[in-house]
């Protein structure tokens, strides 16, 4: 391969990594909590290393129906997956 072929590979690949880094500061994961802690009319979530959440208690408040609901849809598809899963690990003993 010459190499303003490569360059030009490089180059694209780079901005190919530079929109996955834009898109992926947009969005955060937070899989455990650490602490949950309010004030001042705000409620503070722990995470990571030292990372925090923090959201107007007021509208987290009017949010809160549509987060519980969320919630249990999501948690009653995990325990079916794991349920299923149990199930087929018994079917093969």
């Amino acid at each position: 391969m010459n190499l303003a072929a490569e360059i030009a590979r490089l180059k694209y690949q780079l901005e190919e990594v530079k929109q996955e880094l834009i898109e992926s500061k947009r969005h955060t994961y937070v899989g455990q909590t650490h602490g949950l802690y309010a004030s001042d009319g705000e409620v503070t979530i722990e995470y990571g290393d030292n990372q925090f959440v923090v959201i107007a208690a007021d509208q987290l408040f009017q949010d809160l129906p549509g987060i519980v609901n969320l919630c249990l849809a999501e948690q009653s598809k995990m325990q079916e997956e794991t349920l299923q899963r149990i199930k087929n690990e018994l079917g093969e003993l």
